[in-house]
């Protein structure tokens, strides 16, 4: 599935369905879109971990931020000891992007209005008083039940989306683009192979350490600050978007934005008459987009 004009690093972006209720659809990148930390190192932290590795708090995490925005200057701090993933705070300098826009700047606005917010349980590490919390964002990662079905530390994390049944489900490629733009490179990165990706999860145990998906399918953990990471962005649209009923040339169905015009409110004429014009009136229409 996808919009045809939106787009990240020049690429339209494809999506998967992950899941669905009866109030909002998930939908999940099909690839690994790009590669990047998921919080920078806190050099004013009074945890030396997460001074030296980054914060696996996924409310404040410099990634969540950055999806979740369209501006072309997204970071601010989200707590006093926050700091922004430049080439001084990611590991060995790999893919900093303070300097990028947010995610949702290459997004058509008619894709941005439709994104619904989506409340999800995460856990917390013992760093952060341990349990867990809800946070509330539009675009977010998915969290390790929804992609395992088990839990962290004994918190549920929401369920166990449908899509993600098999190991090879959980495998994740990255896109071409993803690799041609990572400043890290390696024999396994490639297009034509699984990389592993970040999940939205804590290593609870731990202030620094990630939960994700290993490119083998199974569970994994890295340091927050880890710019070799693989990102698939998760959003949620309404049951009653509409899509095409075929595909494109690439295999995928286009999400449409276009509505119908609303049903006038009445309408009346007057008696059919041989040889004679017949006035109809009705009670008018609008259009969602308000084309002319």
């Amino acid at each position: 599935m996808k919009s045809v004009n939106t787009k990240y690093n020049g690429a339209v972006i494809r999506f998967v369905v992950g899941r669905q209720s009866s109030d909002r659809v998930g939908l999940v990148t099909e690839r690994i879109i790009s590669l990047k930390c998921f919080d920078a190192k806190e050099s004013g932290n009074s945890n030396s971990d997460r001074r030296n590795y980054g914060n696996n708090r996924a409310a404040v995490a410099n990634l969540l931020q950055w999806l979740n925005s369209g501006a072309g200057q997204w970071y601010s701090a989200q707590h006093s000891a926050d700091a922004p993933p430049n080439n001084a705070n990611v590991w060995s300098n790999y893919n900093e992007y303070e300097a990028e826009a947010g995610f949702l700047n290459g997004f058509e606005q008619d894709f941005r209005d439709a994104l619904l917010n989506d409340t999800i349980t995460v856990a917390k590490s013992s760093t952060d008083g341990g349990g867990s919390e809800q946070i509330t964002r539009k675009v977010r990662l998915l969290t390790r039940t929804e992609v395992f079905g088990d839990t962290e530390n004994g918190i549920a994390e929401g369920t166990l989306w449908p899509y993600f049944n098999s190991t090879d489900r959980r495998k994740a490629y990255p896109t071409a683009e993803a690799v041609s733009k990572s400043e890290y490179t390696s024999s396994s990165l490639s297009s034509s192979q699984p990389w592993w990706w970040w999940l939205l999860t804590p290593n609870a145990g731990y202030a620094y350490s990630v939960r994700g998906v290993s490119s083998g399918g199974g569970l994994y953990w890295s340091t927050a600050y880890s710019g070799d990471g693989g990102v698939r962005p998760t959003l949620f649209l309404a049951p009653d978007t509409l899509v095409s009923d075929s595909t494109d040339t690439d295999g995928a169905y286009i999400i449409q934005w276009n509505q119908p015009p609303t049903t006038p409110s009445s309408i009346s004429h007057g008696t059919p008459r041989a040889g004679q014009s017949l006035t109809i009136t009705t009670g008018g229409s609008t259009d969602p987009e308000g084309n002319a």
